[in-house]
């Protein structure tokens, strides 16, 4: 049975939550009619303004839809939400300290009587306790009433609405002795004033905050757990492989650099380099760290297949994110595949633009003159607000595998090898292929001498490695062999 202090606190929150929510969507929709809402939130100049808060709200989808713009109604809206766009979207004057701060005492403004109702919210809402006294519950009553009753004041005519649900809420809890009754009392006594009000359950825990992120962790599971649902076969076959591979990722400068792009500035990222430098292996990693947050991770194997997956009905979310290592040629530059891509130019900008896409080209095709518009209609600009897509060479002077990174790597690969620190030094002198060698060496479990060799003669070792394709895989050796840009003398 709940104590009467827990009683106290639960009404402060369904005020805040019912009426005093109602009444901001009332404010809003006396500065901003809900037809005309659309228009503010495309407008370039307000969009920027508000979106940095939408995001940290993760509201973006109740009012950006991927489909159209926003068609909804204010009652979508939770407090959060309203306050920000009442903040900057009516005009609405700040008050004497300005929006965001605690306003001053004496200053009955719409916009003071605003902060003192979200203040409110954000206090009983992420508050570490779920108790009031009587003293408190009588303090916190009379300033949720002042602030509707200043605000109800700017409307016209003489409504007093939301004044009313509020004092039903407060009365209801001030007659009934049993938490239950009160409960029950409170449910039919605002029934009338709300199509949206939900039933409350149970008893109120004395651990609130415990049980909100029980029930978080466990919508997040059921989100995830419904993502994998959409995952094919061999999908799950492809992250098997990046996960077993994932085992020996080492998160470079270029690494961290990528997934700091990827992540926070919400671009989609092409990652250049040479042969063996760890391309694939960083876009894996990533796409596996956010397929553990539910993320839908789509690997692709050409442009068209691309298109087909984005234009599919599964294509939902915008927590999806596509991988596609090699879109123009994995040796060397292939045209067939180039013109697949410039044909579907279209959707691959709508992919960057919607979702996410995680792409790798070898640095001597994406530098080759044939292959000159691949990347033209959406490399990062200036435009902070429009989703790009980065291009980041990781060989370059900034990014390349320092020593330490090279220490960590083979380490990681090869734990037990008995080198010596002179062995080592002659090792990690070594910049080309360097996570290719290390991965091969682990996978051959080769002696000290062989272990020295691959490293002392990497283009010897490639050489050597060319020639067991020529016997066992004829097609893989003769791709190889017709490479412009393959620098081994066969």
């Amino acid at each position: 049975m709940a104590t009467k202090e827990e009683r106290h606190f639960t009404t402060v929150r369904l005020a805040l939550d019912k009426p005093c929510t109602k009444l901001l969507q009332e404010v809003l929709r006396q500065h901003v009619p809900e037809k005309d809402i659309y228009k503010l939130l495309n407008d370039p100049v307000k969009k920027r303004k508000i979106m940095p808060f939408v995001r940290k709200l993760k509201q973006e989808s109740t009012l950006y839809p991927q489909t159209g713009s926003f068609s909804g109604t204010y009652a979508d809206f939770d407090l959060s939400l309203l306050y920000v766009l009442i903040r900057n979207l009516t005009g609405i004057p700040d008050h004497n300290t300005g929006w965001g701060n605690d306003p001053d005492i004496t200053d009955n403004s719409t916009a003071a009587n605003i902060e003192r109702i979200r203040l409110l919210r954000n206090k009983y809402a992420h508050g570490s306790t779920s108790q009031l006294s009587d003293k408190e519950f009588k303090k916190e009553w009379k300033n949720i009433i002042a602030c509707i009753q200043e605000i109800e004041k700017t409307f016209p005519g003489k409504n007093t609405t939301f004044y009313d649900d509020a004092q039903e809420i407060f009365d209801a809890a001030m007659n009934q002795e049993n938490f239950g009754e009160t409960l029950t009392k409170c449910k039919e006594d605002i029934a009338h004033t709300s199509t949206r009000v939900e039933s409350l359950h149970g008893e109120l825990k004395n651990t609130q905050d415990v049980i909100y992120e029980r029930l978080d962790g466990h919508d997040r599971l059921l989100q995830k757990k419904k993502k994998e649902s959409q995952e094919t076969e061999f999908e799950n076959y492809i992250f098997c492989q990046w996960q077993e591979e994932d085992d020996f990722f080492i998160s470079t400068k270029a690494a961290k650099e990528i997934e700091n792009i990827f992540t926070n500035n919400d671009d989609s990222v092409i990652v250049t380099g040479h042969s063996g430098s760890g391309k694939s292996a960083i876009i894996q990693h990533i796409a596996l760290q956010y397929r553990e947050r539910g993320w839908l991770v789509k690997p692709v194997f050409s442009s068209q297949e691309l298109h087909d997956a984005f234009r599919s009905e599964r294509f939902t979310s915008k927590e999806y994110i596509f991988v596609f290592n090699d879109p123009i040629g994995k040796e060397s530059y292939d045209e067939m595949l180039y013109n697949e891509w410039r044909r579907y130019t279209e959707t691959i900008n709508l992919v960057i633009t919607k979702s996410k896409l995680l792409l790798t080209c070898r640095k001597s095709i994406i530098s080759d003159p044939r292959a000159a518009q691949f990347l033209q209609q959406k490399i990062k600009t200036g435009d902070i607000n429009e989703r790009k897509l980065v291009v980041f060479d990781i060989n370059d002077n900034h990014c390349k595998l320092s020593t330490e990174d090279k220490r960590s790597i083979f380490k990681k690969h090869l734990p037990k090898a008995q080198l010596s620190e002179e062995d080592f030094d002659k090792i990690y002198r070594v910049d080309m292929y360097f996570p290719l060698l290390c991965s091969w060496c682990r996978v051959k479990s080769g002696s000290r001498e062989e272990i020295l060799k691959v490293f002392e003669e990497p283009v010897q070792f490639l050489k050597m490695d060319l020639e067991g394709l020529k016997i066992k895989e004829r097609e893989k050796y003769c791709a190889l062999r017709k490479s412009e840009n393959f620098s081994l003398k066969v």
